[in-house]
């Protein structure tokens, strides 16, 4: 199914709250979402899940997606861009 783009901004408003990303909890709930992420280079990896699903699988997989990315692209936001259609491939 597709998920509103506004949840991010859920996530954004967490972010903002704090000093620092480390202070966020990396597991967010809301009435119908658990948003899960983690950070490398500076960069958000966000994960919305609608049912309760294991957070350390979510997390797992989000750090395997990063070493993927890490291998076949630049993991830093240019890399990224540069390769956007690659990305949203995978």
């Amino acid at each position: 199914g597709t998920i509103s783009r506004n949840i991010c901004s859920i996530f954004w408003d967490e972010v903002k709250k704090v000093a620092s990303i480390e202070e966020v909890s990396p597991v967010i709930e809301t009435p119908k979402n658990f948003l899960i992420h983690i950070q490398k280079n500076s960069l958000y990896f966000l994960a919305i899940v609608e049912k309760e699903t294991p957070p350390l699988l979510v997390i797992e997989f989000l750090h395997r997606v990063c070493e993927v990315f890490g291998y076949y692209f630049n993991l830093k936001e240019f890399g990224l861009k540069e390769n956007f259609v690659y990305v949203y491939q995978v």
